[in-house]
């Protein structure tokens, strides 16, 4: 039985994986990105993502470099393509713009991702995932989001019933 189920869940796997790229080449399940910055890392990401659709990011907006109507182009590509994200992948941004840009995204409930300076991460509620090679740093608004909080919610019934029943 051991066996067959570390078979079966290797399986299953593979088959959601493949599944899910197939799904993304036919733009089902694919997340719209903003993507901000000019350098060539972000034309790397740019480029990385237009061509290799199976990943799951669909670019609707590329902003170059950030200007005083930066954040109206953000909200008018925002409202017309329904983006998800936005991701800040040059280092030619100031403090004072990623500010504005992580408001902008906590105010209209959008993922907020920047590509990592890793000396100068000190939050508390970050993930660092690699897209394409390059390290992406996410704010999370809480630690616990989606399946984390759902799983943590069944495991406090769980454990609540069994020391009821203990008890």
């Amino acid at each position: 039985v051991w066996l067959f189920a570390i078979l079966f869940v290797f399986l299953v796997r593979l088959f959601v994986l493949f599944l899910e790229r197939y799904l993304f080449t036919k733009n089902i399940g694919v997340r719209n990105v903003i993507i901000v910055g000019g350098d060539r890392t972000a034309k790397s990401l740019l480029q990385t993502f237009n061509e290799r659709r199976m990943l799951g990011y669909r670019v609707v907006a590329y902003i170059p470099t950030f200007t005083s109507h930066t954040i109206e182009d953000i909200e008018r590509k925002f409202t017309e393509y329904d983006a998800d994200e936005i991701i800040q992948a040059g280092a030619d941004v100031t403090k004072e713009q990623s500010a504005e840009l992580l408001s902008f995204a906590e105010e209209h409930h959008l993922i907020f991702k920047y590509l990592a300076d890793l000396f100068a991460t000190h939050s508390r509620n970050i993930v660092i995932t690699t897209i394409a090679g390059v390290p992406i740093v996410e704010i999370h608004r809480t630690s616990l989001d989606g399946w984390g909080k759902i799983g943590k919610r069944f495991f406090d019934i769980v454990v609540s019933l069994l020391l009821v029943i203990i008890t």
